[in-house]
């Protein structure tokens, strides 16, 4: 399904999630980031904090972004993966600085019913990366 075919389909019943780090949190490098537990919303419900995992309940246009805020001169990377079936496909890439630094990345995309959504670590795993609370990973189906 094309983005344009997307648009035209209306479904009523809002779609999504937002979801932060509670408090200051260790990751470790490649590994699907399930820290996202503190769920100020889960539209559908198909959000899963406990593995990191949204599963799309219908085909649509979504929006995603997550925010990474680091805490102390730290790098960390991370990618936003649609699975659809087996097929990884890189959606969007956010890198941090070295300085404490605060970034963004967002991304709009087609997804199947039973395609899944989710933010993986990557890079150097000799050290933990910390996050702080104002880290977040938000989903959202457009149309």
């Amino acid at each position: 399904m094309c983005v344009s075919e997307c648009l035209k389909k209306d479904n009523s019943l809002p779609i999504g999630f937002c979801a932060y780090v509670p408090y200051t949190v260790k990751l470790q490098a490649q590994a699907t980031l399930n820290c996202f537990y503190l769920i100020k919303c889960n539209h559908g419900s198909g959000f899963d904090a406990s593995t990191g995992v949204f599963t799309a309940p219908s085909e649509g246009l979504y929006f995603a972004s997550i925010t990474l805020d680091i805490v102390g001169s730290e790098k960390v990377d991370a990618l936003v993966v649609k699975d659809s079936g087996g097929r990884r496909d890189v959606v969007a890439k956010v890198s941090s600085g070295t300085q404490g630094t605060c970034a963004c990345a967002t991304a709009v995309f087609v997804m199947s019913k039973q395609d899944t959504l989710y933010a993986e670590c990557i890079g150097d795993s000799s050290r933990p990366k910390s996050l702080s609370c104002f880290s977040s990973f938000i989903c959202f189906k457009i149309k």
